[in-house]
């Protein structure tokens, strides 16, 4: 396995930029704004061989923003946000969009200004979850109210010490303003296993793509998702699990992809069985 084992702390370049293979998901979803954002960033060039795999990213979008609005919030903080259109799709939100690779947030922040005009509500901030690095730029930014923290596809590339650290960053943000933590980022076998059910070589694929980023993604699962109920647990937090069919309903890239009905259903399942988490304090 090629590693930047180095320091698994720090996304590599190879990490940060699958972000833009997120945005080409996205693009067949029918998200406001998705595909445009797709195009306009280049996502479009992208190419990609397991199409089944594409609906979970319309689905842990759409999970996210229906738990934040479940919640009650509209002050919302996301980690290593990408390239996502969440922001510009939610104007009533005080939204900090930060991501440690500053080219990609000057592409979103040149972007938005220039396609979708001043959004006063986005705040594009450099941000190292890990070391604080910018942490004081986003408090600047921040109202005394209730705040949602989230993130989507992140901690699925570090182990548990440092998810520990991560989790930590994440008390600090509940500890000043008070609020809950969401994300879909629990990998497990359990769900792996429901994976292979409609890509039989899901293990390849797993394995092509830990070669990718340079690390053996599969050592970084939970066995279970009772295992990762109860490390999550021993952080402090208090834990309500929903699958994504709790929170979403149409999902336009299965229709998009899969003309076969019974494939298309098959896929819909599993997708929607996967797991979101809201947590509290």
């Amino acid at each position: 396995m090629e590693k930047d084992i180095d320091n698994l702390e720090r996304p590599s370049e190879r990490v940060m930029q699958t972000s833009l293979q997120t945005a080409y998901f996205l693009g067949f979803s029918d998200i406001p704004f998705a595909k445009e954002v797709s195009i306009l960033c280049g996502a479009d060039n992208c190419h990609y061989t397991h199409p089944q795999n594409i609906p979970v990213f319309e689905a842990r979008y759409k999970a996210i923003d229906a738990l934040v609005k479940r919640n009650g919030m509209i002050q919302v903080v996301e980690f290593a946000a990408g390239r996502t259109v969440r922001g510009i799709n939610n104007p009533q939100w005080n939204y900090i969009h930060s991501d440690l690779d500053p080219s990609t947030l000057k592409q979103m922040r040149t972007l938005v200004k220039s396609r979708f005009k001043e959004k006063p509500n986005i705040h594009f901030i450099n941000f190292d979850v890990i070391s604080g690095e910018g942490l004081e730029e986003i408090l600047k930014n921040l109202r005394e109210e209730r705040t949602a923290v989230v993130h989507a596809g992140f901690t699925t590339y570090f182990p548990n010490e440092t998810r520990a650290k991560i989790a930590e960053r994440v008390k600090f943000f509940l500890n000043r303003f008070g609020g809950v933590y969401i994300t879909p980022d629990i990998p497990t076998e359990e769900y792996h296993r429901e994976v292979q059910t409609i890509i039989p070589d899901e293990d390849e694929r797993i394995r092509l793509r830990s070669k990718q980023v340079g690390r053996d993604l599969r050592s970084f699962y939970f066995k279970t998702y009772k295992e990762a109920f109860e490390f999550y647990s021993s952080l402090g937090f208090n834990i309500q699990r929903y699958h994504f069919g709790d929170l979403v309903g149409n999902l336009a890239s299965v229709n998009r992809l899969f003309s076969n009905s019974e494939q298309g259903k098959n896929v819909e399942t599993v997708v929607k069985n996967k797991e979101i988490w809201a947590m509290t304090l």
